[in-house]
């Protein structure tokens, strides 16, 4: 797709919407400014409800959905560092006896320069953490982000909605941080990404997260993916 468009040359951008979720873009112009130092630990997580078997695919598809992400996540917060090893595990498989889930992974990226990168993705959290309807829309559950540099720390907490509603059928989270709706209207990260990519094209840009960072963030996705020993029903 990279190679196709460059050759038509056409515009083309990657969906890594959470490099344009307000709260992480706003993480990224502090370290740019140098406010934070070096940054030596970049941490992110993801937690997400355990999913209804009708919706469920593949422990690989659900690892690489997320992954893909927070690994290209991980380069954008922490630029130009040359990768020298990267580690995954799972800490826990098939949660609940759901063999379409990972259950829950951690992946250690170690750079050259002595600086760490680390990515927790998980599917534990109980479903009925949100409503069957919330559950077919995206959700973003559990999303955190902590940066400690050498001249200061930043701690993110993403609430898993930013809307809670409590009734007789017990806890609700209508809307989520990263595609909320307002006056039956999307706003938020992927309203934002989408106008970004429109003025790349009005105004012959290059877009933020292009093929080259989707492959970048794929190709670690795959490295890590490769050392998680999945259920042998998944293979």
């Amino acid at each position: 797709m990279t190679a196709r468009c460059h050759a038509a040359g056409v515009k083309f951008m990657v969906g890594h919407v959470l490099r344009f979720e307000p709260c992480f873009a706003g993480a990224r112009e502090l370290l740019a400014s140098g406010s934070l130092g070096e940054a030596l630990y970049v941490y992110t997580r993801q937690l997400l409800p355990r999913d209804e078997p009708r919706n469920a695919i593949s422990g690989q598809q659900q690892f690489l959905r997320l992954a893909v992400d927070h690994f290209d996540l991980i380069r954008w917060l922490h630029p130009d560092r040359e990768l020298k090893r990267i580690e995954s595990t799972p800490v826990l498989s098939g949660v609940g006896g759901d063999l379409a889930l990972p259950g829950l992974t951690w992946s250690y990226l170690e750079f050259v320069d002595g600086s760490l990168g680390v990515v927790q993705l998980g599917w534990n959290l109980f479903a009925s953490s949100s409503t069957q309807k919330e559950i077919q829309s995206p959700a973003t559950g559990d999303l955190k982000l902590h940066i400690v540099g050498t001249q200061g720390v930043l701690d993110l907490d993403l609430a898993h909605m930013s809307l809670r509603v409590v009734d007789d059928n017990g806890w609700h989270f209508p809307d989520t941080r990263i595609w909320p709706t307002s006056a039956g209207q999307p706003v938020g990260a992927l309203r934002n990404a989408l106008e970004h990519f429109f003025e790349c094209l009005v105004r012959d840009r290059p877009p933020l997260a292009g093929g080259t960072e989707g492959m970048e963030a794929l190709r670690l996705a795959l490295l890590a993916h490769q050392q998680i020993v999945l259920p042998a029903a998944l293979i």
